[in-house]
């Protein structure tokens, strides 16, 4: 076991930090910030900072210098180091402090090679507030331990510790990429010794432990209908899978976009040129902007203002694309090009999965998977491929197929149970249809089929079946009595309905058929002949009385 002291620390805001290497395992105990270090840089105040002058420096009014040196040769050599404007260094009340932007100080990490870090084992907040600066790294691929409380009031302190940051950066403005001029080694070497071994340590050695803040980078979305997009994806419950509807009914976040949103991370605008973005607008940032064809929309904007810098990096998430003629109007193109498109499809893995899971009848693919799909041998399914420009005809899997039917032609049903087995069959006269994908049968014209006298003005009275006969032959209808028929239906009729009993069937053979049910209770004339019907219709009206 061997212990490394990075940092002896500095109290309860710079904790102590450790490197320990046991079983071959190498642990950092704690990633801290020297917070103590922002005593060197003046504070945000505008009132104070007008007053500073930047004139040569006196060692009899500053606590910032070397006694082992004659006190004529200090006086001589930082007068003459520090210039009368533009100095890094301002003189503060008998103190000299750095006017910039400040960075932060870490632990001696920059000594040591951060991938052979195994694990990060953070025990309090502020042990923690280093962290960003090794993630960062590429190199750093270590595990962080730390409990639920002791990262949640960590994150917070870093949030705080970025809002009070924020005022430097309005100060001073966006910071930039190059190496801050104070620790320039010809602006150094000008200042007080007591303020260049707070810069540098005692033995010099502390310069790589100086960094610039981490910052939030904020997204920004720019798009005509930002903003239902992203309240659309959030209240679609029948996408989500079980995970995901569990978070629903918890009431947290489903997405990682909601989680960005609430932490103020992520925002949409309706334009580039809108007022809100231009007030937000900060950089560097992340900008999710349309359109992927780089043709129109915001991208065309940001590309004419970003393509000849090297920091600035453009995604591409669309793979069928010509990147040299998409890329042509902004060349020549300093800035960095990433391919990662979105794969909106199955992956082709994933098909066997598919199969097994739904197990379809017919599975059709594009005919430029033929030889693969035939390696996977699909056993169970039929298969078809398909091309571009040809139309492919499917087969119907179906057995039996559903038909509605239309509702006056339901009314006309009068089913008759046959055979050993009592089927339940009936006759009909109807035409299929289809619509919107439905099979529908519709009446062929308007029939009297199941016409009764109800329909009309009701009439009451027996009907005497030679009347009958003799007004329909009248009329010129050959009519006959059916005497065997009604006998037999009448037995039937009386077991299944003594209510409504059949009395007479009379059998209309010219000009055309038809039959003529007299029950108790109604008449029903049966024939496809609506002039017929009619016909009959006024034949018994005649015998009966309206009441």
């Amino acid at each position: 076991m061997k212990l490394t002291c990075l940092n002896t620390g500095k109290g309860y805001h710079f904790p102590a930090c450790h490197l320990l290497q046991m079983c071959g395992v190498r642990i950092l105990l704690e990633c801290p910030l020297d917070l103590s270090s922002l005593e060197l840089f003046l504070p945000v105040s505008w009132s104070v900072r007008g007053k500073l002058p930047s004139v040569p420096f006196s060692p009899q009014n500053c606590s910032f210098h070397d006694a082992s040196q004659p006190r004529k040769q200090r006086k001589t050599e930082e007068a003459g180091n520090l210039r009368d404007s533009g100095s890094p260094f301002k003189y503060c009340e008998g103190s000299v402090l750095i006017d910039a932007e400040p960075w932060y100080k870490t632990a001696d990490l920059h000594m040591w090679d951060l991938s052979l870090i195994d694990v990060v084992l953070v025990s309090n907040p502020a042990g923690m507030l280093g962290l960003p600066f090794l993630t960062r790294n590429k190199c750093f691929s270590a595990k962080i331990y730390a409990t639920e409380a002791t990262a949640k009031v960590g994150q917070l302190m870093m949030e705080d510790l970025l809002a009070m940051h924020s005022e430097f950066v309005k100060l001073y403005g966006a910071p930039s990429c190059m190496l801050p001029f104070w620790l320039d080694c010809r602006e150094l070497e000008a200042a007080p010794v007591m303020l260049r071994e707070g810069i540098l340590g005692k033995d010099g050695t502390d310069i790589g432990n100086w960094h610039p803040l981490y910052r939030q980078v904020p997204i920004f979305y720019i798009s005509s209908n930002a903003e239902e997009t992203l309240a659309f994806a959030n209240t679609i419950p029948e996408w989500l899978n079980k995970q995901r509807q569990e978070k629903l009914y918890a009431g947290e976040a489903l997405f990682g976009h909601i989680g960005l949103m609430m932490d103020k991370r992520l925002h949409s605008f309706s334009a580039l040129h809108c007022q809100q973005l231009v007030d937000a607008w900060q950089e560097p940032c992340i900008v999710f902007a349309s359109h992927w064809s780089l043709r129109t929309g915001p991208s065309v904007h940001l590309l004419h203002r970003w393509h000849r810098n090297p920091n600035c990096l453009l995604v591409m998430v669309e793979a069928m694309m010509d990147i040299d003629v998409v890329l042509s109007p902004f060349k020549p193109m300093a800035m960095q090009l990433l391919q990662c498109p979105f794969l909106s499809g199955l992956r082709f893995n994933e098909i066997a999965l598919v199969m097994k899971k739904l197990q379809p009848k017919l599975v059709l693919f594009p005919e430029a998977l033929q030889k693969r799909i035939h390696k996977m041998a699909l056993k169970e399914q039929s298969v078809l491929f398909y091309c571009k420009g040809q139309t492919l005809r499917i087969p119907c899997l179906k057995d039996e197929i559903e038909v509605d039917m239309a509702t006056d032609l339901a009314f006309q049903l009068r089913p008759k149970q046959v055979g050993p087995e009592k089927s339940t069959v009936t006759k009909l006269k109807a035409e299929l249809h289809r619509e919107d994908g439905r099979f529908l049968l519709k009446s062929t014209a308007p029939s009297c089929q199941s016409s009764t006298l109800s329909n009309q003005k009701c009439r009451k009275g027996v009907v005497n079946s030679d009347n009958l006969l003799l007004v329909l032959r009248d009329r010129g209808l050959c009519a006959s009595i059916e005497d065997d028929v009604t006998s037999e239906m009448v037995r039937k009729d009386d077991k299944e309905n003594d209510r409504n009993a059949l009395q007479i069937i009379v059998k209309i053979s010219s000009p055309s058929k038809a039959i003529i049910e007299v029950r108790d209770k109604d008449i029903s004339i049966r024939t496809d002949d609506v002039a017929i019907c009619d016909n009959i219709f006024n034949a018994l009206d005649s015998i009966m009385h309206v009441t």
